[in-house]
């Protein structure tokens, strides 16, 4: 579970800060509606995966999900 927060301190950081060449700082400065867009999609690629029983991909589209 450290993981998480170490996570959360990465995106708190980076929604402070903005840096320019951050793919987490454009998210925010996209706003709102393009993040959660961006939540939808992993979602749905986890639901796919999980559909196909495909385990590796399952983990790989869940950490993307955890991310965004």
């Amino acid at each position: 579970m450290e993981f998480l927060f170490k996570l959360e301190s990465v995106l708190k950081e980076r929604k402070e800060k903005l840096p320019e060449k951050s793919y987490t700082a454009n998210l925010f400065r996209d706003g709102e509606d393009r993040i959660l867009k961006k939540i939808t999609e992993e979602a749905g690629e986890v639901l796919l995966a999980s559909k196909n029983h495909d385990r590796q991909e399952i983990v790989h589209e869940s950490a993307d999900l955890l991310f965004h």
